[in-house]
């Protein structure tokens, strides 16, 4: 369509002018929304391929550029296959064929890769992720997963059933029927097999340190524990004389380095320590590098625009009364997972509430799963009112729930007919903390059919994506597809995803009857790709 075709080239101009900045990020979300809206555009591939490179070579890996990431490449990849990717990118990038925003200096990138990896002396040099092999007992697929993983319950992304990950040889051909995790996850976890006290003591550690984090959140600003789109922290700013006599705001990322440069130092301290006492190096979602930690810092949240709602009219000021319940971003992936009571809005412009987060630390209602010992977030069941507090971050905030209240003042929250829920694709009963984001982080889209009950639980039917939209989707009107998840399963519901039902007046294509998701609340996969 021709709209697309328009919105298209804004957006490839937008990923260029990123590119020019240096927001390479965003450069790939608008190369990403362009190709989406119309992928015949011309350039539009190799500015997604250009913005990949130089990601990449931000990532650190041991202190390095990811060489292999910048050539689109795993530490796993044989010869042949490194020197093919880096002849495409070469072809792609030459700078006497391609005059693109940041296409010479992607080309630089992939010549010193390619340079460094094609020394074998070099490249031996390199440390390997510390790996191994095994096979799904249902489908016989064989896997590469980091150590960490050994002996642990992990779900077969092949045929979505679990399995226990024991060591097994490698497959004599690794280009036929095999899948490494390395490629999602590399250089994420590094855990040695020889001291696994070590393992567990830097994860108590990071534990202690996160929950420091969360109080220190919540006293630079009410409710910062929920990471919201554009909020912003006021904090005191030293002038020169060192006095900290003038303020300005802070954004989300300012705020939280901030925060992650205290937990870095803590880290640092105690890790250095067993390091001077065991001689052995730490590990567990750390990296030490010349006795220095580098962490990664928190990317910030991109959300596309929907087809046609616009869903912030949903959530302003005046959307809030005394007496209601809305859902809030987490810190996980960004999607709402808390829940927040309002007892009384003191205030709309400026926005001041009196509010109590809600809580849980319990999942018994659904059976004996250590749902939130594991670290996962309870979206269904009864909350408990937390303290009083004040809050006045707007864009903390995703929708208005229902919900029931019990005789002794606890909050009742389960899907209801009508609403629309994400439902991770993967669950188990056997997850746990090892579970990689990887698995968890996919979801399916449902519309709830009938309301919660606990001797039936509740049914669902899958929405299917328009194709042509980003943001559009339609109830599959299969019944076969529907389903019944049973009480013990209700822990698969992630969470509530704000929806429109189009009438069609919103514009002249916009579809009558189907429903739009809000962006904000919907994993960014299922936006950028179309399912017919």
């Amino acid at each position: 369509m021709e709209y697309n075709r328009d919105a298209a080239i804004k957006a490839k101009k937008l990923a260029e002018k990123k590119l020019g900045d240096k927001d390479f990020a965003s450069a790939k979300k608008y190369a990403l929304k362009a190709q989406t809206l119309y992928p015949d555009l011309d350039g539009i591939s190799l500015l997604s391929t250009i913005a990949d490179v130089y990601i990449s070579a931000e990532k650190k890996v041991s202190g390095e550029a990811d060489w292999y990431g910048i050539l689109g490449a795993n530490p796993g990849d044989d010869d042949d296959t490194i020197k093919k990717q880096y002849r495409k990118l070469a072809l792609m990038l030459h700078p006497d064929k391609n005059k693109c925003v940041g296409a010479d200096g992607a080309f630089q990138l992939v010549s010193q890769a390619w340079t460094l990896l094609s020394d074998k002396g070099k490249r031996r040099g390199r440390p390997a992720p510390d790996t191994f092999w095994t096979v799904c007992h249902g489908c016989k697929m064989q896997y590469e997963y980091l150590k960490v993983y050994l002996d642990q319950t992990l779900l077969c992304p092949n045929c979505h059933n679990p399995f226990l990950a024991k060591q097994s040889a490698p497959p004599h051909n690794l280009n036929h029927q095999y899948h490494s995790s390395l490629s999602n996850n590399r250089d994420r976890f590094w855990i040695p097999e020889t001291d696994p006290s070590i393992a567990s003591k830097a994860a108590n550690v990071i534990q202690r340190v996160n929950e420091r984090l969360k109080r220190e959140r919540e006293q630079l600003s009410p409710g910062y524990g929920l990471p919201c789109k554009n909020r912003k922290t006021e904090m005191p700013i030293p002038n020169r004389s060192g006095n900290n006599n003038t303020t300005r705001e802070l954004t989300v990322f300012e705020t939280r380095k901030i925060l992650v440069n205290k937990a870095r130092k803590e880290i640092c301290r105690k890790l250095n320590e067993w390091l001077s006492e065991n001689k052995k190096p730490p590990a567990n979602n750390v990296k030490v590098s010349n006795q220095t930690m580098d962490i990664e810092e928190p990317q910030a949240m991109s959300v596309p625009d929907p087809d046609f709602h616009n869903f912030d009219s949903d959530r302003t000021e005046n959307s809030f009364q005394d007496y209601q319940v809305w859902s809030a971003y987490d810190d996980d992936d960004g999607m709402p997972r808390f829940y927040a009571l309002v007892h009384k809005v003191l205030s709309r412009k400026p926005l001041e509430m009196k509010i109590s987060w809600l809580n849980s630390k319990t999942t018994a209602e659904f059976g004996n799963m250590e749902w939130i010992g594991c670290g996962f977030r309870k979206t269904c069941g009864e909350f408990r009112v937390g303290k009083f507090q004040t809050n006045t971050s707007l864009n903390s905030f995703s929708q208005k729930v229902k919900f029931t209240k019990t005789p002794r003042g606890s909050v009742v929250i389960h899907p209801k007919k009508g609403d629309v829920w994400a439902l991770y694709r993967n669950w188990s009963l056997d997850w746990n903390e090892s579970v990689p984001d990887h698995v968890i982080h996919q979801y399916d889209m449902v519309e709830v059919v009938d309301d919660y009950n606990e001797q039936g639980g509740v049914s669902v039917r899958p929405l299917v994506k328009l194709t042509g939209f980003r943001t559009v989707f339609c109830p599959n009107t299969d019944e076969t597809e529907v389903r019944k998840i049973p009480k013990e399963q209700v822990l698969r519901f992630s969470h509530q995803v704000p929806n429109y039902l189009l009438t069609g007046k919103e514009a002249r294509n916009a579809p009558k009857g189907y429903l739009e998701l809000d962006p904000a609340a919907t994993p960014l996969d299922l936006l950028i790709h179309t399912t017919t």
